[in-house]
């Protein structure tokens, strides 16, 4: 989690290379959050549509949202789903051109009946940083 301060109007690109070990699956996903109506309110998400299974050699996911000038925090995260190992390095969160596509967001359909829920639940008590820290995992 990064503070959105000099991401904030912009177009932004986290890019991450993931490798897998007897993996059942694993992604990687990215949102922006702000306060609306005194509640948290994820702006926009972004989930990778490419999921790595099974055991996969380093591979580069690549996520694109855009940051509205409300959003307090941008996220981003990887997930091992059921079973297995997953690595991950030289994550980076780069503001690009606004020519660049954005990620489509999951569809409605696909998310938990219950997300808001659960996206309420995972937040964290730490303070937001101010610039991305330690992307390569070195320390």
């Amino acid at each position: 989690m990064v503070r959105a301060d000099s991401f904030r109007g912009q177009r932004v690109r986290v890019t991450a290379y993931l490798k897998t070990q007897e993996a059942g699956g694993a992604h990687m996903w990215a949102r922006a959050d702000g306060q609306f109506k005194g509640r948290l309110a994820p702006f926009h998400y972004a989930e990778s549509i490419a999921e790595l299974t099974q055991t996969q050699d380093w591979t580069q996911l690549e996520l694109v949202l855009d940051v509205p000038p409300a959003a307090d925090t941008v996220l981003y995260g990887m997930v091992l789903s059921d079973k297995g190992r997953l690595w991950v390095d030289d994550v980076q969160v780069e503001a690009i051109s606004a020519l660049d596509p954005a990620t489509p967001p999951p569809t409605p359909e696909l998310w938990p009946a219950d997300v808001e829920e659960r996206i309420q639940a995972r937040l964290r008590i730490d303070p937001p940083l101010e610039q991305p820290q330690n992307l390569s995992f070195e320390q």
